[in-house]
């Protein structure tokens, strides 16, 4: 099953768009892009196995890679969340 989000912030004057991508139902890969430019932002991958390969990565930042401790996959996650959030008032 492959979610496609977008994310428009106007203080950035950026739109951001995350791929989400679930096979098997145990693996997962999150991919953030700039909406402009097609460039890959970040990326985290996990598996669902006890010895599965994990990685991600913010570009420019922190590079996790097997075994990928959580703390550095959750930085890579906490960085897609933070540009798809919507801190707008209405």
């Amino acid at each position: 099953m492959t979610d496609i989000f977008s994310h428009y912030d106007p203080s950035e004057n950026r739109c951001y768009v995350e791929l989400k991508l679930i096979s098997n139902l145990v693996d997962t890969v999150d991919t953030l892009y700039d909406g402009q430019t097609g460039k890959v932002l970040a990326y985290a991958a996990r598996s669902g196995l006890a010895d599965g390969l994990n990685m991600g990565e913010v570009a420019g930042g922190p590079h996790c890679a097997t075994p990928a401790p959580q703390e550095c996959l959750s930085v890579v996650q906490d960085f897609i969340a933070g540009k798809m959030s919507d801190d707008r008032k209405p």
